[in-house]
């Protein structure tokens, strides 16, 4: 659909083209079903023009601009402001503005740091455990046997000794 330039004081070609480009192309990308599915749903339930759903056979722009390089006159620092709100859309409720603020970068740092300070406690706690442990294990090993182990180390070599006669006679 090549649109000529009328002297009836219509709106600017360019800005026609503009507009049918951005609907066809952009919102309602007939490449994406679910975008198509929605405009379908508009024409029907909403009043849209039911030409919208027609792709226009529109090639070229002016003087031979092939539609991949379509630089936006009229609309171009709209779509460029609506796009830049879709990338980085305000939180709309209590629990997406918690979550932008649980993902921000200052938020990670101070995750990290805390990580950090928790890391190095039980480090120091683990350390302290590992020298009282030591510290039992010399005291232990230290120590002689006293007089009340002796009759416990008696007994227990008796049991060994009655253990082994059992073994012998089998």
């Amino acid at each position: 659909m090549l649109i000529r330039p009328h002297n009836s004081g219509c709106l600017p070609h360019r800005l026609i083209a503009e507009t049918c480009h951005s609907i066809q192309a952009i919102l309602f990308d007939f490449d994406d079903h679910r975008s198509s599915r929605i405009l379908e749903r508009l024409i029907t339930k909403g009043g849209f023009d039911e030409d919208c759903a027609q792709p226009a056979s529109y090639g070229v722009f002016d003087e031979g601009i092939a539609v991949n390089n379509i630089e936006y006159l009229y609309w171009g620092k709209r779509l460029a402001e609506l796009h830049a709100f879709v990338l980085a859309r305000p939180p709309r409720n209590g629990f997406e503005r918690w979550v932008k603020w649980q993902t921000s970068e200052s938020n990670a740092f101070a995750v990290a740091l805390v990580a950090l300070l928790i890391s190095i406690a039980v480090g120091i706690l683990s350390l302290g455990l590992a020298s009282f442990q030591t510290w039992i294990a010399w005291k232990a090993w230290g120590d002689s046997i006293s007089s009340d182990d002796s009759e416990i180390v008696a007994k227990l070599q008796e049991l060994v000794d009655v253990i082994r006669q059992q073994e012998r006679q089998q």
